[in-house]
């Protein structure tokens, strides 16, 4: 790892300007948003909609070239809702749509590049309907999403975690064992839980 020269005096003063970034600019565009927030360049996080909610001690990733990107979508049916619950992590790139519900328990983990939508956003046969089918999406604690595009009706139980090895995008739809985290397509789990605490190897 690089050392970083920067004096401790210029951390401090940056991460106070990105604090005081969240209050001005984002805060404002939030439902609620709890205590002890840590966004990392929080000037490339976009927030469109009402119904965004996001809890205590969260940690966001932004980036110039992969934008976080939460949308909650007002249309004739109804309104979408994004909820963050506490300690949920968000990588660059992150992308969630809501046309009904999307949750995210308590220490959720959103790697790079993970696009979560709750509907289809047209309908099979006409074409100029707006949402088409639609189904909330619940990500219950300790769930980690990998790289993927997880669609509309999805329901992700304690310590599973649909993982992606490669580029591109893909769906993870299957049942595995409580605790394991599978990839996203197809083939065997990757690892095993160890407890709330983090991931052990598993055999392959």
């Amino acid at each position: 790892m690089r050392r970083d020269h920067r004096p401790a005096s210029l951390k401090r003063a940056y991460a106070a300007l990105e604090r005081a970034y969240v209050r001005w600019r984002l805060a404002p565009q939030l439902d609620a948003l709890g205590p002890g927030f840590h966004f990392m360049k929080p000037w490339f996080v976009r927030l469109n909609g009402p119904g965004i909610t996001v809890g205590a001690q969260v940690h966001w990733v932004a980036a110039a070239d992969r934008h976080i990107t939460l949308s909650s979508w007002v249309h004739p049916k109804g309104q979408g809702r994004i909820t963050i619950g506490d300690y949920c992590l968000l990588c660059p790139g992150v992308r969630i749509d809501s046309a009904v519900e999307v949750t995210l328990g308590e220490s959720c983990m959103v790697a790079a590049g993970a696009y979560l939508t709750d509907a289809d956003w047209h309908d099979l046969y006409d074409r100029t309907e707006v949402v088409g089918a639609s189904a909330p999406i619940v990500l219950e604690e300790n769930v980690w999403i990998g790289p993927c595009h997880r669609r509309r009706g999805r329901r992700g139980d304690q310590g599973r975690a649909p993982l992606r090895r490669g580029g591109g995008q893909s769906r993870y739809g299957g049942e595995n064992p409580r605790s394991r985290a599978p990839p996203a397509h197809p083939g065997r789990a990757l690892c095993r839980s160890r407890g709330p605490r983090g991931l052990a190897p598993g055999t392959r």
